[in-house]
């Protein structure tokens, strides 16, 4: 999904900004790490996961709320 995401609607189509193009894959490793390596998530990287995350649904929703 995060592939597709980035090559139909950030390069392909334009839909997304750039900034957004390794929003999904930079959270997903994080997570995979504090669930699955025992090491944690320090509190910057969680602040920062969570920023993207915000940046994200932010442009999903203004991109939604945009007329066709």
């Amino acid at each position: 999904m995060q592939a597709q995401f980035v090559g139909r609607l950030i390069n392909r189509r334009k839909v997304y900004s750039a900034e957004l193009r390794n929003a999904l894959g930079r959270n997903y490793l994080l997570r995979e790490a504090a669930d699955y390596k025992g090491g944690g998530v320090n509190e910057v990287e969680a602040l920062r996961a969570l920023a993207r995350t915000r940046a994200f649904l932010g442009a999903i929703r203004g991109a939604r709320s945009e007329p066709a």
